[in-house]
């Protein structure tokens, strides 16, 4: 089985943190995808796929893989999250009110930088829907900071 997230966020600058680290050049396309169903369709063929992912220490791919689109419309930016789970019933993902500690079970993360490596935006997202997000300026993270976030999730 699968679980789905689908997120979109206002149009930042960059998908890199630091400009050593991997990104990816998000397309722009004429209308925005559907958000509110797994990343299929003509509008998310137009999108970047993120390339395969590895495990944090780099050692391997996992065992279950994650597939990511991602693109803009000028306005908004668009991320499709599609992640392999071969046991959904364990995946722990509550629903939660904004900004809730919801890192504490299974979560998406997406990191969007700007031209200050040290200044990013954090979000969130369980397969409940469920998001938070901050603003990073170096140490301090702002949890009041509120992406405009359509967030969908499923399992």
């Amino acid at each position: 089985m699968l679980r789905l997230f689908a997120l979109s966020a206002l149009l930042l600058t960059s998908l890199a943190v630091a400009a050593q680290e991997p990104f990816v050049l998000a397309p722009q396309v004429q209308a925005a995808p559907l958000v509110k169903t797994i990343p299929i369709g003509p509008t998310w063929a137009q999108a970047a796929i993120i390339p395969t992912f590895q495990l944090m220490d780099n050692t391997a791919s996992p065992e279950a893989q994650t597939k990511v689109r991602v693109c803009h419309d000028g306005t908004r930016l668009y991320l499709g999250v599609i992640c392999d789970e071969s046991e959904p019933d364990k995946v722990q993902a509550q629903t939660a009110a904004r900004d809730a500690d919801i890192w504490t079970g299974d979560v998406v993360e997406v990191f969007i930088g700007t031209d200050d490596p040290r200044h990013f935006y954090h979000i969130m997202l369980n397969a409940a829907g469920s998001v938070c997000d901050e603003e990073c300026r170096g140490e301090a993270k702002d949890l009041k900071w509120d992406a405009d976030i359509e967030a969908v999730g499923g399992k």
